[in-house]
């Protein structure tokens, strides 16, 4: 276990992901950033009806056996993030995001994100092929697509005083588009966007995901 005070936050928040809630785990254990960085996981349990929180709290006794890495958890509720650094991701496969983004060392008036692959493949192709293609002057005119924020959530890295700027996330419940109201507030902000055109991440596609139950 580990009390020093965290560089990087991860917040994560999850509903219904007792299927994928393991992975997502190995997968930020596996991050090399933890053999030099002291990472805190901040998962978010959104009203999930099925096993996710008593498999966070499995998790949340192994990781304090482990340095370098702590776990708070909360229902219905955002923890606050205690990293100088943040990175929001869901219940999705990383490849050494942390890592791959920190070099870039985020502004405190910038979001920083990357291209991903899908899991599976053959998902949200159009999708994929759009967010993976935008340039840098992309990232603020197209902002008012049905996609969605320009840079996708899973991937996003930022310094604490963004998310302070902007309030944290909505808590409005089931489809309100917590994402795009933070990415939102962020511009009018006068915050800024840059994407690192490289797949740091792979996202999982799957049919009860919050996105699907947000009305364009």
């Amino acid at each position: 276990m580990n009390n020093k005070t965290p560089d990087v936050s991860i917040i994560t928040p999850i509903h219904n992901g007792e299927a994928w809630i393991n992975d997502c785990m190995e997968s930020i254990l596996g991050q090399t950033a933890l053999n030099s960085l002291v990472v805190q996981v901040s998962i978010y349990d959104d009203a999930s009806t099925d096993k996710t929180w008593e498999l966070v709290q499995i998790w949340k006794t192994r990781v304090e056996t482990i340095r370098n890495i702590s776990l708070v958890a909360s229902k219905n509720t955002t923890p606050h993030p205690k990293g100088g650094k943040i990175h929001f991701t869901t219940s999705t496969l990383f490849l050494n995001i942390i890592y791959g983004l920190l070099p870039i060392f985020p502004p405190y008036d910038q979001i920083i994100g990357s291209n991903f692959e899908r899991l599976p493949k053959d998902s949200t192709i159009r999708f994929t092929r759009w967010a993976n293609s935008l340039k840098e002057e992309q990232l603020y005119r197209q902002i008012y697509t049905s996609h969605g924020p320009t840079l996708i959530m899973p991937t996003w890295f930022c310094d604490r005083k963004v998310f302070e700027r902007v309030g944290g996330f909505s808590e409005s419940g089931k489809g309100t588009p917590e994402d795009l109201i933070f990415f939102y507030r962020h511009l009018d902000h006068d915050g800024r966007l840059f994407k690192v055109p490289r797949c740091l991440l792979v996202y999982r596609y799957h049919p009860g995901a919050t996105t699907f139950s947000i009305d364009e």
